[in-house]
């Protein structure tokens, strides 16, 4: 199984704190039936310094290949990091071996700007993967964004977390994507070992509903 959204970079953000627990969640994720990891870092800043994701990344690479995970790098970019007036940059943080982006939303209030972000990155022709869109306080507000973004050629990834909450607001656009029949990634949003027994009992909930296209 494919897991496109993790944290198990260690020492970068606020998922791993170092290797020991990086290789417990690679023991983790192996247990929860996953073959091929994109570990993805947050992305908050324009000019955030990634040589230390791609030093960490590769100590970690040799763990993953000794337990058969293929694991992959690419990053979750926050749109308020995008420089609009250098798209192109935004090429160096895809997921690794595919022109997609996983892009982040703001929790609360999106920037006036979003849709023509949204537009400047197609343009690149890249495919976008909205990160846990079911999180964000504005689609929690009104579902309709889920259709735009959708419009829009956007895929939608959904937290195992999500998909097994109590919370209300949450699980409500969860339901609504499985309704619109979007529910094209479910992934664990590792930041350590415990999601990926959440990821296993997501999958076997709603597994023949998800999609996980071609990108």
């Amino acid at each position: 199984m494919l897991d496109i959204h993790s944290h198990i970079v260690f020492a970068v953000d606020d998922g791993s704190e170092d290797l020991a627990e990086s290789v417990a969640m690679l023991d983790a994720a192996k247990a929860a039936g996953i073959d091929c990891i994109y570990a993805t870092p947050h992305m908050k800043s324009k000019d955030t310094d990634v040589t230390p994701i791609h030093r960490n990344f590769l100590a970690l690479k040799p763990y993953a290949e000794e337990r058969r995970i293929a694991l992959r790098l690419g990053f979750e970019y926050n749109i308020s990091a995008i420089d609009t007036t250098r798209f192109d940059r935004v090429r160096e943080f895809v997921l690794r071996d595919a022109d997609t982006l996983l892009l982040e939303m703001p929790f609360s209030h999106w920037p006036p700007e979003w849709r023509r972000i949204v537009t400047g990155i197609q343009k690149l022709g890249l495919q976008i993967i909205v990160a846990h869109p079911e999180r964000y306080l504005p689609i929690q507000r009104d579902h309709e964004l889920l259709n735009e973004l959708v419009d829009r050629g956007c895929l939608l990834q959904c937290n195992a977390s999500s998909i097994l909450s109590s919370k209300v607001e949450k699980r409500r656009a969860v339901d609504y994507i499985r309704e619109m029949g979007r529910l094209d990634f479910v992934a664990t949003d590792a930041h350590s070992t415990q999601e990926y027994g959440l990821f296993r009992k997501a999958v076997q909930k709603v597994g023949a509903e998800i999609n996980y296209p071609a990108f």
